[in-house]
């Protein structure tokens, strides 16, 4: 009892967190996102423990190990068992920025809004809620937080794990160095020894990724069409997305240039620095993908109420309820109009249905049958294997 009393907001976040991307997801949880389908949950099934490092064409461990853990259910559980392991990955980075933040001296409330930025994100709406492929999302963001906070200096081994596990599921992990170097120039000589273990797994990391896929693999991102330019009638969602957390983050540098805003942490000043980065190698990546919003989105927002809490001293009480009142407006809109998941995820039918019509098919002694993804794509399962399972 104790225990539960000591750490109940952080358990509370934990619900919160969970209960809200299952909110999202209510119309999608029961099916598989078109990418990537059903191939992860297929080759953990097949190939065991080995699907763990399975190429796509990086390294993309965090996906695929999540991918084999479903594969251990029922054929027909398989879709809600491995989108409900998502949403607990997504709870916990939420519950761990929770911690690293309050450790860094913010108010318990900015850590708890902070944390939540990550479950409540318009971005992740599109293709990311319960989608495993997009796990390498939460847990950048994650680690972005870890590298620029003083956390990583005092677990340096715990650190250095996350760190690797990362970089192995996330080929953009490199972005960690800059904040990682600002870090170390922040630290006094002693205390850089600490740096080491993070160092080496973020290269380590990189390098496995580099040598998987080549140089030019990294650099020319993903396969498939890539859009880099703004189409005729681009929406409000993709502006909002490719735009608002560079300039979310670039106002707040200057902001607290102007205002000479004076604090203990340089963990917000970090991320605000690095988001436009990342935003940048992202575009090059990936092109104008909404995945690829994320990250930069969560961060963005983050910065956004620590700013708002350290310039709470300067201003007066009027000055500070009208700042807070629009800046929850500004996240609260947008959080609202794209709660829910996209007809990206809710497409199609559902992956029991697909199931048990797939189960009445090979009982007409056919060989394999085609199960539809929703509605966009497909994946041909031989009965043997749909019969076992």
């Amino acid at each position: 009892m104790t225990f539960f009393k000591k750490h109940r907001l952080a358990l509370l976040l934990l619900i919160i967190s969970f209960s809200i991307l299952s909110a999202r997801t209510l119309h999608s949880i029961m099916r598989f996102p078109a990418d990537p389908g059903y191939d992860y949950v297929f080759s953990g099934a097949s190939n065991g423990i080995r699907s763990w490092f399975d190429l796509d064409p990086y390294v993309h461990f965090g996906a695929h190990f999540l991918s084999w853990t479903a594969s251990f259910a029922s054929l027909e559980n398989q879709a809600v068992l491995l989108a409900t392991l998502v949403h607990f990955v997504w709870s916990l980075l939420a519950l761990a920025t929770f911690v690293v933040l309050c450790r860094e001296g913010l108010s318990r409330v900015v850590s708890f809004l902070s944390a939540l930025s990550l479950a409540l994100c318009p971005a992740a709406s599109e293709s990311s809620l319960a989608n495993v492929g997009n796990v390498k999302w939460p847990l950048l963001i994650f680690a972005l937080i870890l590298v620029s906070s003083n956390q990583l200096t005092q677990s340096p081994k715990l650190s250095g794990v996350y760190l690797f596990l990362t970089g192995i599921t996330n080929p953009l992990s490199v972005i960690l160095c800059l904040p990682l170097l600002s870090n170390f120039l922040h630290h006094k000589k002693t205390d850089r020894k600490s740096f080491l273990l993070p160092t080496m797994a973020i290269l380590i990391s990189f390098l496995i990724q580099a040598m998987t896929v080549g140089s030019s693999g990294l650099s020319q991102g993903v396969e498939g069409a890539k859009v880099f330019t703004p189409w005729p009638g681009m929406g409000l969602f993709w502006w909002f997305g490719l735009i608002s957390p560079t300039v979310i983050c670039i106002s707040a540098l200057m902001i607290r240039l102007f205002l000479q805003v004076r604090v203990e942490s340089h963990l917000a000043t970090s991320i605000a620095v690095v988001v436009p980065a990342l935003a940048i190698v992202s575009y090059l990546y990936g092109g104008i993908g909404d995945r690829y919003f994320v990250a930069p989105m969560v961060l963005s927002w983050i910065v956004s109420l620590i700013l708002i809490n350290d310039i709470g001293a300067l201003l007066n009480r009027t000055q500070f309820v009208a700042i807070s009142i629009v800046a929850s407006l500004f996240f609260m809109i947008p959080a609202v109009k794209w709660f829910s998941s996209s007809w990206y995820l809710t497409a199609g039918p559902t992956w029991i249905n697909e199931v048990k019509q797939a189960k009445t098919a090979c009982l007409a002694k056919q060989e394999s049958v085609r199960l539809n993804i929703g509605d966009i794509s497909t994946i041909e399962l031989p009965c043997t294997y749909i019969d076992h399972n």
